[in-house]
């Protein structure tokens, strides 16, 4: 039991491949998490790409209807209705 107790106190801190081996595996972590990161953020603006495309599109087909031409240019659909 001393001799443990003796072996376990007389050994103090980390070795360097100890703590190469963990700043080895938090760069890797790190690394995908930032590649998860980056393609999330370009699904989500995809996304909203992809609803503002459909808002202009009813917008205009809305505007079709009612007067029976599209719009020459797309201000016309963002100025209010009088």
């Amino acid at each position: 039991m001393k001799i443990f107790i003796k072996k376990f106190l007389t050994k103090k801190g980390f070795t360097l491949i100890e703590i190469l081996v963990v700043a080895t595996i938090i760069a890797l972590l790190a690394g995908g998490a930032t590649i998860s990161y980056s393609q999330l953020n370009k699904q989500s603006c995809d996304a909203k790409r992809k609803a503002d495309l459909e808002q202009i599109r009813a917008a205009l087909e809305m505007y079709r209807s009612n007067n029976g031409i599209y719009p020459v240019n797309l201000s016309i659909l963002t100025t209010p209705a009088p």
